[in-house]
């Protein structure tokens, strides 16, 4: 891809990221709430999540689709979860959920843990064995399941990681974020299933 056809789409990035946003954003907390229970209970009743070993979860910050009873009901039923912690401009790692967190710059929770016996390392053989559910979150979807995230890049970087596992990646929105069409570069990897508070795509 050209350099011009890659500014082109940075630029339609930038532009329905402001678009979603500014709707999604809008929404009243309790129809987030209310739709994020909803799309809570589609996930749970997923042979992917009742197959997983191990869930790659977040900490909703804003209007994003709240997962909190999907990370409830995982620790409940003895599964491992792991939350995501941005470590540098370009490297995000996941360490276990234990409800201790630090809020980063951005305002989102992050583990409060940095230690290695807590991270969940891609490249541990033992990892590789366990079934993996990824639920990412993000800005924009399309029916193609390509997912527009915030800009930095970390889910997509730390999916290459995670080639030769047996990985699921679902994403959660509502509705409201999915448009006809999301610009993409080759880096850009689409998800296996979406889910909103209406359908499973």
């Amino acid at each position: 891809m050209n350099d011009e056809r890659t500014a082109e789409i940075f630029s339609l990035k930038k532009q329905l990221r402001k678009e979603i946003l500014s709707v999604r954003d809008a929404m009243p907390r309790q129809e987030v709430d209310l739709k994020s229970a909803q799309i809570c209970d589609i996930v749970l009743g997923l042979e992917e999540y009742k197959q997983a070993d191990c869930i790659l979860a977040y900490m909703s910050y804003r209007c994003e689709v709240d997962i909190t009873s999907v990370i409830q009901e995982a620790v409940k039923a003895g599964k491992e979860v792991f939350i995501p912690k941005v470590e540098s401009r370009t490297e995000m790692q996941f360490y276990k959920f234990d409800n201790n967190f630090v809020v980063s710059r951005f305002g989102i929770r992050e583990p409060a843990s940095s230690d290695y016996a807590n991270m969940f390392d891609p490249a541990d053989p033992p990892n590789k064995e366990k079934h993996i559910l990824m639920i990412l979150p993000g800005v924009a979807f399309d029916v193609k399941k390509n997912r527009l995230g915030y800009g930095g890049g970390f889910y997509d970087s730390y999916i290459e990681k995670m080639k030769g596992h047996f990985l699921t990646k679902i994403a959660v929105c509502f509705e409201n974020q999915i448009t006809d069409f999301v610009p993409v570069l080759d880096t850009d990897i689409p998800v296996d299933r979406l889910i909103t508070e209406k359908r499973l795509i």
